[in-house]
């Protein structure tokens, strides 16, 4: 394993320096503006080797040294099942940590969005959503699945959760993605007999285009963000109109 990573480590950086070129110029004043704090210590540079693409000048901002200093020797690898060090010196810990999760074996699927889009049938990820809304009392709706399905059971990553305070980040819609999924929901012979959330007739807000990438907050309407504030509190949800 530590050859296959340290062949991935080198062609990741032979692949940074081969496509920097043209960067090297915008770069290096950024460089001359980073505070002494952001410096690698005694010279080392750590690196978790991840996406480059689409990240590259975002992640040359982070380089903690010129480019053409920059070596291979340099670079140190960690294999410490992808834990973080946490014997770091004080300064170290104060720097960006970065979350990596094993690969992921097998074909990687998307069930449904947190729009309320159902792309794969499955009745016990549908069960699960429907779930963790009466185990929540209400509170919130764990959806945007996604992952592998194997032969007992899904590993499933990167999932929205839609809560009624929005306390879960930018794929959090509050009740308007709680109201999604249940707009679309078909109970399946595991969460037939789960409760139902309780609608307000009198209270009625526009629903959700559904679609296949995620729904974040700065897409909803004034009326779904004036839904997400009257509901926060409460354990019943609007009507939604097409």
């Amino acid at each position: 394993m530590e050859n296959a990573c340290s062949q991935q480590v080198k062609s990741a950086h032979q692949q940074i320096k081969e496509t920097l070129g043209g960067y090297e110029s915008k770069i290096n004043s950024n460089f001359e503006s980073l505070s002494a704090s952001h410096l690698a210590k005694e010279g080392e540079l750590k690196w978790t080797v991840g996406e480059t693409e689409g990240h590259l000048t975002e992640e040359c901002r982070r380089v903690k040294k010129n480019l053409e200093e920059f070596t291979e020797a340099e670079i140190a690898i960690k294999y410490e099942n992808w834990e973080p060090d946490l014997k770091a010196s004080e300064e170290a810990q104060r720097l960006e940590w970065v979350a990596v999760e094993p690969f992921m074996e097998g074909e990687y699927k998307k069930f449904n969005s947190n729009s309320g889009a159902v792309f794969l049938s499955s009745e016990a990820l549908a069960a699960f959503s429907h779930f963790t809304y009466i185990a929540s009392d209400c509170k919130f709706v764990v959806c945007d699945l996604q992952g592998i399905r194997a032969d007992d059971y899904y590993y499933l990553t990167d999932p929205a959760i839609c809560s009624r305070d929005q306390s879960y980040g930018p794929t959090d819609i509050g009740v308007t993605g709680i109201n999604a999924f249940f707009e679309r929901h078909e109970c399946t012979k595991i969460c037939k007999n789960f409760d139902k959330p309780d609608i307000n007739i009198n209270y009625v807000v526009k629903g959700l285009q559904p679609k296949t990438s995620s729904t974040y907050t700065f897409e909803l309407s004034t009326a779904q963000n004036t839904a997400n504030r009257d509901f926060r509190n409460r354990k019943d949800l609007p009507a939604v109109s097409e």
